[in-house]
């Protein structure tokens, strides 16, 4: 990414950061929400691109791109990142995502490699799935 999108897209975060905080704000104007829209566009083009390297690189380049570290930060913010209540139902589906292809990982492992107290780690797990097929059955 060039220095230039970074010092832009952080300014505009920033601002929306700032819009979003106050609750008294005034409404977006059109270039605002222009803006906002194509922030929109291009991180669902960025999502795209990553999924589709994801697919194709070899394992010694994906092992580059996407590791916990990497991946930590994005999905914490998309996941845990809002406090508000109003956001739970999102974030619980999104959780109850990454459980069930964790469930389906599981299936190809041949020996026991997780370590760790697994029985707690379940029980957690099974939280977060009733919690949000209950939030499905709210809407």
């Amino acid at each position: 990414m060039s220095k230039s999108l970074r010092e832009i897209d952080s300014r505009r975060i920033e601002s929306l950061k700032r819009r979003y905080q106050n609750k008294n704000s005034s409404p977006a104007s059109a270039s605002e929400r222009a803006s906002a829209h194509r922030m929109r566009v291009k991180a669902q083009a960025a999502i795209a691109y990553l999924a589709a390297l994801a697919k194709v690189l070899p394992e010694d380049q994906s092992s580059q791109i996407f590791t916990e570290e990497t991946l930590r930060p994005l999905v914490d913010a998309i996941v845990l990142g809002s406090r508000d209540d109003s956001s739970l139902p999102r974030q619980l589906s999104l959780a109850e995502m990454f459980i069930g292809m964790g469930a389906s990982l599981s299936r190809r492992i041949k020996e026991d490699r997780l370590g760790g107290n697994i029985e707690s780690t379940v029980k957690e797990a099974q939280k977060v799935l009733i919690a949000a097929r209950m939030a499905k059955l709210k809407k």
